[in-house]
């Protein structure tokens, strides 16, 4: 049984009645912070296993949650501060701006002063502006400046802060898919990552010794865009349910070659916790790329599953892999189901 570690709350004002209350016990337990003239701030300790939790400040009788601190959007649509209990953890976000500009800047909440530059590239005959932060747990708001402009980008999820101002945000967790942009050796690859739900307890738990499985999704023909891939398949489950592995996305163009998607597994494997003896490819109307992947890199799958819709092997008869790897499928779900039992084996 795991050791539970001291966590220290502090709020930075005397109140006569103070507390700090959280999802550690479901909101159950009130701790009073006790006021302490050395650091001029109001402190409390409260032995917690490892693992993140939301919680809120007690003030007088009112339920607050302390600016500067992390914070999550909770169900009631109000913002609870949030702790990772047993170690930093953070993950990379990557934002884009859509359309052609000279300059565009991006500026989160945490310091509306510090303007990150966008670098501009041309993906298929359009023009995007990206950068990646890495972030930690919380809701962050964020805007663009296009040559000088303030804006936001009207197609994502937009909030009112506390002053009013309207802006984009973020929730960083994991359980949440987030769209991002790999720089292989060939070309720039977009596409989909997520981490299922309890990635941060297992790092704190087996300090990642094992890991978790990573599967690797390749759409169809009938996906032309990144709004399109996130409603089919894999990316349309991660959004919808809870799922037991990282997914990773790509959104495949014509040319895309099988080194530019071994170059993006390679990046995913290298920073993220991913277990190397589950390793898991799924191929849904993309029989040309399979084909190249599994030629050269099937050594490096658990198991390689193909929805033909016919159980029809014969695009990818001949390249030598064993059919204890390779499996073939009639629908798509049935080959998820057969990887999470592979999973749990």
């Amino acid at each position: 049984m795991q050791d539970k570690l001291i966590t220290t709350f502090s709020y930075p004002e005397e109140h006569p009645e103070l507390y700090i209350s959280g999802s550690w016990d479901n909101w159950l337990q009130k701790h009073q912070l006790v006021f302490d003239p050395v650091f001029g701030t109001s402190l409390v300790d409260i032995p917690l296993l490892p693992g993140l939790y939301q919680y809120k400040y007690i003030i007088d009788g009112e339920w607050v949650h302390r600016d500067g601190n992390d914070v999550l959007v909770n169900d009631l649509g109000t913002y609870d501060n949030v702790v990772f209990v047993g170690g930093d953890f953070e993950l990379p976000y990557t934002f884009e701006w859509i359309g052609d500009a000279n300059q565009v800047q991006l500026v989160l909440d945490y310091d509306w002063n510090d303007r990150t530059e966008m670098i501009k590239d041309v993906i298929d005959g359009q023009t995007i502006f990206s950068c990646y932060i890495d972030l930690p747990l919380g809701t962050f708001f964020y805007k663009y400046i296009v040559d000088g402009e303030w804006t936001t980008r009207s197609d994502l999820a937009t909030k009112a802060d506390k002053e009013g101002n309207i802006n984009n945000y973020v929730e960083i967790r994991p359980g949440v898919q987030f769209p991002h942009i790999f720089n292989s050796d060939e070309k720039l690859l977009r596409y989909y990552l997520y981490l299922p739900n309890n990635y941060e307890e297992q790092l704190i738990e087996d300090t990642m010794t094992s890991g978790v499985p990573l599967l690797v999704y390749l759409h169809g023909s009938n996906v032309g865009s990144m709004k399109e891939l996130e409603n089919v398949d894999v990316p349309k489950l991660a959004n919808e349910k809870l799922l037991p592995f990282i997914a990773v996305s790509p959104m495949l163009k014509e040319g895309t070659s099988a080194v530019s998607v071994v170059e993006l597994i390679d990046y995913v494997c290298n920073s993220f916790a991913v277990d190397h003896s589950k390793l898991y490819l799924l191929e849904y109307g993309n029989s040309e790329l399979l084909w190249n992947v599994i030629q050269d890199y099937s050594d490096y799958f658990t198991s390689i599953s193909c929805v033909s819709g016919n159980n029809d092997s014969g695009t990818v008869d001949g390249v030598g892999v064993s059919d204890a790897i390779l499996n073939f499928y009639g629908n798509i779900g049935d080959a998820i189901d057969a990887i999470q039992m592979s999973i749990f084996d």
